[in-house]
Protein backbone atom coordinates (compact mmCIF):
# COMPACT_ATOMS: atom_id res chain seq x y z
CA UNK A 1 0.00 0.00 0.00
CA UNK A 2 1.29 3.52 -0.88
CA UNK A 3 0.36 6.38 1.79
CA UNK A 4 -2.40 8.95 0.07
CA UNK A 5 0.36 11.94 0.46
CA UNK A 6 2.86 9.86 -1.60
CA UNK A 7 1.01 10.19 -4.86
CA UNK A 8 0.15 13.07 -7.30
CA UNK A 9 -1.55 13.18 -10.33
CA UNK A 10 0.80 11.44 -13.32
CA UNK A 11 2.29 8.91 -10.52
CA UNK A 12 2.52 5.33 -12.03
CA UNK A 13 1.00 3.02 -9.97
CA UNK A 14 0.88 -0.96 -10.43
CA UNK A 15 -2.30 -2.74 -10.26
CA UNK A 16 -2.34 -6.08 -8.66
CA UNK A 17 -5.61 -7.40 -9.81
CA UNK A 18 -5.35 -6.20 -13.31
CA UNK A 19 -1.40 -7.06 -13.62
CA UNK A 20 -1.23 -3.09 -15.17
CA UNK A 21 0.98 -0.23 -14.71
CA UNK A 22 -0.88 3.13 -15.04
CA UNK A 23 -0.84 6.63 -14.35
CA UNK A 24 -2.60 8.23 -11.80
CA UNK A 25 -5.82 10.66 -13.34
CA UNK A 26 -8.01 12.23 -10.11
CA UNK A 27 -7.42 11.60 -6.81
CA UNK A 28 -9.23 11.49 -3.36
CA UNK A 29 -7.39 11.16 -0.27
CA UNK A 30 -10.47 9.76 1.55
CA UNK A 31 -11.85 7.10 -1.35
CA UNK A 32 -8.56 6.32 -3.60
CA UNK A 33 -7.57 6.54 -6.94
CA UNK A 34 -8.50 6.52 -10.83
CA UNK A 35 -6.49 5.45 -13.44
CA UNK A 36 -8.94 5.43 -16.03
CA UNK A 37 -12.83 5.27 -16.32
CA UNK A 38 -13.61 1.70 -16.71
CA UNK A 39 -11.83 0.72 -13.21
CA UNK A 40 -13.08 2.97 -11.46
CA UNK A 41 -11.73 4.04 -8.31
CA UNK A 42 -9.30 1.87 -6.87
CA UNK A 43 -8.66 2.08 -2.85
CA UNK A 44 -5.03 2.68 -1.74
CA UNK A 45 -4.75 -0.79 -0.49
CA UNK A 46 -5.41 -1.98 -4.39
CA UNK A 47 -2.59 -0.09 -5.57
CA UNK A 48 1.35 -0.86 -5.13
CA UNK A 49 4.21 1.18 -5.57
CA UNK A 50 6.96 0.47 -8.67
CA UNK A 51 10.24 -0.90 -7.68
CA UNK A 52 13.08 1.49 -9.15
CA UNK A 53 15.33 -0.06 -11.56
CA UNK A 54 17.96 0.47 -14.10
CA UNK A 55 14.99 -0.67 -16.69
CA UNK A 56 12.56 2.58 -15.17
CA UNK A 57 15.24 4.74 -15.12
CA UNK A 58 16.28 4.17 -19.16
CA UNK A 59 12.24 4.49 -19.51
CA UNK A 60 12.51 7.79 -18.45
CA UNK A 61 14.94 9.00 -19.78
CA UNK A 62 18.22 8.82 -17.54
CA UNK A 63 21.71 7.58 -19.17
CA UNK A 64 23.74 5.40 -17.55
CA UNK A 65 26.99 7.65 -17.36
CA UNK A 66 29.15 5.89 -14.76
CA UNK A 67 29.76 1.94 -13.81
CA UNK A 68 32.03 0.68 -11.74
CA UNK A 69 32.53 -2.07 -9.38
CA UNK A 70 30.19 -0.91 -6.27
CA UNK A 71 29.08 2.39 -8.22
CA UNK A 72 26.62 3.11 -10.98
CA UNK A 73 25.68 6.56 -11.97
CA UNK A 74 22.84 7.65 -14.01
CA UNK A 75 21.63 11.23 -15.13
CA UNK A 76 19.75 13.03 -17.19
CA UNK A 77 22.37 14.75 -19.12
CA UNK A 78 20.88 14.97 -22.33
CA UNK A 79 17.91 17.22 -20.80
CA UNK A 80 19.23 20.83 -22.23
CA UNK A 81 18.35 22.52 -18.90
CA UNK A 82 20.98 20.45 -16.65
CA UNK A 83 24.80 20.70 -17.30
CA UNK A 84 27.78 18.87 -15.84
CA UNK A 85 28.02 20.72 -12.75
CA UNK A 86 23.89 21.03 -11.84
CA UNK A 87 22.27 18.03 -13.54
CA UNK A 88 19.53 15.71 -12.04
CA UNK A 89 21.19 12.44 -11.18
CA UNK A 90 21.21 8.76 -8.91
CA UNK A 91 23.68 6.82 -7.64
CA UNK A 92 22.88 3.23 -7.51
CA UNK A 93 25.23 2.55 -4.38
CA UNK A 94 25.25 -1.21 -2.98
CA UNK A 95 21.88 -1.78 -4.36
CA UNK A 96 19.90 1.31 -2.67
CA UNK A 97 19.48 4.01 -5.85
CA UNK A 98 19.99 7.33 -4.34
CA UNK A 99 19.69 10.91 -5.06
CA UNK A 100 22.84 12.50 -4.66
CA UNK A 101 22.55 16.58 -2.84
CA UNK A 102 24.47 17.39 0.26
CA UNK A 103 22.67 14.33 2.17
CA UNK A 104 21.91 10.78 -0.02
CA UNK A 105 17.64 10.66 0.11
CA UNK A 106 16.96 6.71 -0.41
CA UNK A 107 14.63 6.90 -3.40
CA UNK A 108 12.91 2.92 -3.85
CA UNK A 109 10.02 3.65 -5.93
CA UNK A 110 9.05 5.58 -9.24
CA UNK A 111 6.71 7.66 -8.14
CA UNK A 112 9.40 8.63 -5.33
CA UNK A 113 11.69 10.06 -8.16
CA UNK A 114 8.55 11.54 -9.92
CA UNK A 115 7.45 13.22 -7.26
CA UNK A 116 11.11 14.59 -6.98
CA UNK A 117 11.88 15.66 -10.25
CA UNK A 118 8.67 17.60 -10.20
CA UNK A 119 9.72 19.41 -7.13
CA UNK A 120 13.38 20.08 -8.12
CA UNK A 121 12.02 21.38 -11.63
CA UNK A 122 7.96 21.64 -11.74
CA UNK A 123 8.07 19.46 -14.51
CA UNK A 124 6.99 16.07 -14.80
CA UNK A 125 9.39 13.11 -15.46
CA UNK A 126 7.38 11.26 -17.84
CA UNK A 127 8.22 7.83 -19.69
CA UNK A 128 10.32 8.39 -22.90
CA UNK A 129 9.02 6.92 -26.28
CA UNK A 130 11.21 4.22 -27.44
CA UNK A 131 13.15 4.80 -30.21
Amino acid sequence: MIAPQELRLGNLIYIPDTDQILPITAMNMDLGVWVNRSLGVLGFDQIEPIELTEYWLFKMGFDLLHSGKFRKVYDLLKDSRFGYSDNFGLANIESAVTFGCKDFTHIKYVHQIQNLYFALTREELTIKEQK
